[in-house]
Formats: structure tokens, C-alpha cells, sequence
């Protein structure tokens, strides 16, 4: 499979989304304004977003739906005649290449076929970032694929929601992304300033952190915290307006015992974080949901498994105690096996 051109100065021209929910669509969005983006799809969804294609802020999201096999159709409305009948896009051939850049944004129980739709669309010089949640999926992807330059990335300060395949969204929030070693090869240091580059051109705010496993870790902690919460009270980001209510009182308890097991692995996770938390749920809409309470109200499954279910291990590997994470995480459970045969599937966030 010989590799695209489409970076031959360096600049990043192509890019593709798995995983088109609220997060990959929000971002396909932006990156539109700078790429051709293509939805990586299997064929089930592919005539899926054919018949009713994805908006955004209420507009078309100005995307090509594409799939492994090589078949691809326009992500624009359908159209329709003078009578009114409609017509959808036709969906047409075209040869799976490496593309400038990859995006992962998929449920965490959805990696493992997200990283055999994404395969031919990885060359040597693509650039891998992940977008999910949980602190993994980036060491998966690179042992999976196992070449392609892959980043450490996060997500954070994002309120997009989707409805059926409408999104909106307020803020793009920002991304932070750095190397998978302290030591970064020529390649990686180029794909730094490539991705630096591409996300600004795009206006999308993004960070360096120096220790980007550490930025990761807070991240879990903020999701350990706001997510569960708000799943188990299906309740917006409005919920933990009052620093000192119950429910920001419980986020933080959660935070902590985060904030524990981290240190007992030798990263160090400031107490402090939990206070930078509160401050940036606080520039989000009150209004908007988490991305697991939005799943807890679709009966859609969550991804409580990468949050409680992960601290409640690890702090039992560590002798850390973790009742606040391991009560939550039981409750998102039992109530997601109250759905059984009444859910939903979605490979989105």
C-alpha cells in the first residue's frame, strides 16, 4: 500500500475520525476547516450515516464516509426533486490509503474492531492520537498496529452532546498530547510539531504538558469523578456548580482515592487538581451531560468498567482503599443490567 501524499511539506491534509459520536463529530467539524476528513466506517453504519447523515451545531458536517472495503459516500444531506423524493448519496469505490492523521474516539469496548477499521488507513507516517477515555488505549493501538507514530492524547473541557445523529456542542475545550517515551525518536518530535500546527490552523486550543502520562492520569481522575457521579445521578455539569454541595463533595472523595492510587505508582497528582476540576467543569454548559451520564439516560452501555472498575482493581493490587470509586462503579452497574434486552449500541462517544 503505497503512502499518500498527502503530507509531503509536512502539513496534515487528511484526516480520519473512528468513532463519530459527540467527541469525533465536534472535531470533525474543526478539522474540516483544514482537511478532507473521512469517517472510518464498517458497512452497517456506512448506509446508516448514508440515509440520515450526522449534524453538527445544526449544520451538515462536511465529511466522506469510508469503509475498509474500499466503498465511500459524501456526509451531506440526501437530496431530494421537485416532488420531494429523496435521494441518497451513492455510495462509490475507492482505495483505502494512509492518511496525514488518525483519530480514535470510540468506546473503550469498541478498540479492539475500531483498530481493524482504522488498519489501512495507518502508514508509517500517519499520526495516531486517541481521544478515549481511560489511560490504555494508545499502547494498545501502537502494539496492534504496530507502526504509524502514535501520541499520548486527552481531551478535556469539551461539553458536546449528541441526539440520535444530531451534536452540539458550546466548547471544543482542548487537546494535550506528548510522546509515548521520555526519549522521542525524530519521527515523534515531527509528528509534535505537525499536530501543533494542524490543531491550531483548525482553532483548536492544545497543551504540551512535560509529563504527559501524569496529564493522562488527571484526567482519569476527573472522569472518575465527574462522570460516575453524574452517571449515577443522571445529572448535567450544572450539578457540581456549588464547590461545596453533595455532589461535588462526592466527585472529590472519588478524585482522591485516585489521587491515592496514582501516588502509590510513583505519579504524583496534586490535591490541587481537584479545585483546577471544579474550575473547568465551571466554563462549561450547566446544562450538557457528561458522556456517560448521557449513556446512563440512552441505556446505552458505559464505560464504568475504565473508570471504577479500573481503581478498584488497581487499588487493590496497591492495598489502596477505594470504597467511594467501587460503590459508584457498582451502582453503574446494576443499573446497566437493568436494561438487558432494551439496549442501545453505539461505537460513538
Amino acid at each position: 500500500m503505497a503512502e499518500t501524499e498527502e503530507r509531503d511539506d509536512g502539513m496534515i491534509r487528511t484526516v480520519g475520525i473512528v468513532g463519530f459520536g459527540a467527541i469525533g463529530a465536534a472535531f470533525a467539524s474543526r478539522f474540516s476547516r483544514r482537511a478532507r476528513v473521512s469517517v472510518i466506517v464498517d458497512g452497517d453504519r456506512l448506509d446508516r450515516y448514508r440515509r440520515e447523515p450526522t449534524t453538527v451545531n445544526g449544520g451538515p458536517c462536511d465529511v466522506t464516509y469510508v469503509s475498509p472495503t474500499g466503498i465511500s459516500t459524501t456526509g451531506v444531506p440526501e437530496t431530494h426533486d421537485d416532488a420531494g423524493t429523496s435521494t441518497p448519496h451513492q455510495a462509490v469505490p475507492r482505495a483505502a490509503a494512509p492518511l496525514g492523521l488518525v483519530l480514535f474516539s470510540v468506546k473503550a469496548a469498541q478498540l479492539d474492531q475500531a483498530i481493524e477499521l482504522a488498519r489501512p488507513f495507518i502508514g508509517q507516517h500517519t499520526i495516531v492520537i486517541s481521544l478515549m477515555n481511560g489511560i490504555h488505549s494508545e499502547q494498545r493501538i501502537r502494539d496492534s498496529i504496530g507502526h504509524g507514530r502514535v501520541l499520548l492524547s486527552t481531551s478535556m473541557a469539551i461539553d458536546a452532546t449528541r441526539d440520535g445523529r444530531h451534536v452540539t456542542f458550546s466548547t471544543i475545550g482542548y487537546v494535550s498530547y506528548g510522546t509515548m517515551t521520555d526519549d522521542p525518536s525524530p519521527e515523534e518530535s515531527d509528528a509534535m510539531t505537525e499536530l501543533s500546527t494542524f490543531l491550531a490552523s483548525c482553532g483548536i486550543p492544545h497543551r504540551t504538558p512535560p509529563d504527559m502520562r501524569r496529564a493522562m492520569w488527571w484526567k482519569f481522575m476527573v472522569n472518575c469523578g465527574a462522570n460516575q457521579v453524574s452517571a449515577v445521578l443522571g445529572a448535567p455539569y450544572g450539578v457540581f456548580a456549588d464547590p461545596k454541595g453533595p455532589a461535588a463533595t462526592l466527585m472529590a472523595d472519588a478524585q482522591r482515592e485516585v489521587i491515592a492510587v496514582a501516588a502509590s505508582l510513583g505519579i504524583e497528582l496534586p490535591e490541587d487538581g481537584i479545585a483546577q476540576c471544579q474550575r473547568d467543569i465551571a466554563t462549561l454548559d450547566p446544562t450538557k451531560y457528561t458522556s456517560m451520564a448521557q449513556d446512563m439516560l440512552h441505556h446505552r452501555p458505559t464505560e464504568a468498567d475504565i473508570f471504577g472498575g479500573e481503581i478498584t482493581e488497581l487499588g487493590r493490587e496497591r492495598h489502596v482503599p477505594t470504597p467511594v470509586n467501587t460503590t459508584l462503579w457498582r451502582i453503574i452497574k446494576a443499573r446497566e443490567g437493568m436494561w438487558d434486552g432494551n439496549r442501545k449500541d453505539d461505537n460513538g462517544k
